[in-house]
């Protein structure tokens, strides 16, 4: 696959910056107003890995109803293979919304917190 495809791309660098993210968590400040700023960008991240999820379940369902334009290399039916992976990808975004809401949760209950005087 070619790394210049912007998806792909796109997708390399949203996971190297989530490294260097949680890189520069274990030193970034504990108060509660900063936390809530990065649980606040952690659910948009969420948000938005599900989102991709399931256009990439789109893009296999696609791709299965398509199987002239694909092989399996074990000989199995390619077309299996892609409606398998759209149905686990689309399973993984319903994964994903329940993680939207707890990390939601979290972000709610930070919301309440300040630092004294």
């Amino acid at each position: 696959m070619d790394p210049t495809e912007p998806t792909l791309a796109a997708m390399s660098a949203a996971a190297e910056q989530a490294r260097a993210a949680n890189h520069a968590a274990y030193d970034a400040p504990g108060d509660p107003p900063a936390l809530y700023a990065r649980v606040g960008a952690l659910y948009d991240l969420l948000v938005k890995t599900r989102q991709l999820t399931q256009v990439l379940g789109t893009a296999a369902t696609k791709a299965a109803a398509h199987p002239e334009r694909m092989y399996a290399d074990d000989g199995s039916n390619p077309s299996n293979r892609a409606a398998r992976a759209a149905m686990f990808l689309l399973e993984s975004a319903q994964s994903i919304d329940t993680v939207i809401t707890v990390v939601n949760e979290a972000w709610s209950e930070l919301s309440h917190l300040g630092v004294k005087p």
